[in-house]
């Protein structure tokens, strides 16, 4: 190939990306549908499907989301407070953030932590 080589470098910098919608719903309600695998199909647009030995969102842990492609990647918890936030890594990459702000009210933010 020719000289013309150009290198891109990363800057240090993110920008966060953040959405929210507002459920009219009881915030333990809202709370299930972030945390138990069994929703996150329904509102998550990367996610087929859940493999995991257990039922919700959980300090550690682990198992495999299916893409909408097919492609089945493991997954791992890495924050999590109850009623409030967690976070995940995907294929050992640290992934989106999910709080619940102002989750009394029932407003869902997915924001990174």
């Amino acid at each position: 190939m020719g000289g013309n080589v150009k290198r891109l470098r990363r800057s240090g910098t993110v920008t966060p990306v953040a959405s929210e919608i507002e459920i009219d719903a009881t915030a333990d309600r809202v709370w299930s549908l972030l945390t138990e695998f069994r929703h996150w199909p329904a509102w998550g647009p990367s996610v087929r499907a859940v493999d995991s030995e257990a039922e919700a969102v959980a300090p550690g842990v682990k198992g495999r989301v299916q893409t909408p492609f097919g492609l089945w990647l493991p997954f791992e918890i890495q924050g999590f407070e109850s009623q409030r936030y967690w976070d995940w890594s995907v294929a050992g990459v640290r992934a989106t953030g999910h709080r619940g702000i102002g989750i009394l009210t029932g407003l869902f933010n997915s924001a990174d932590k």
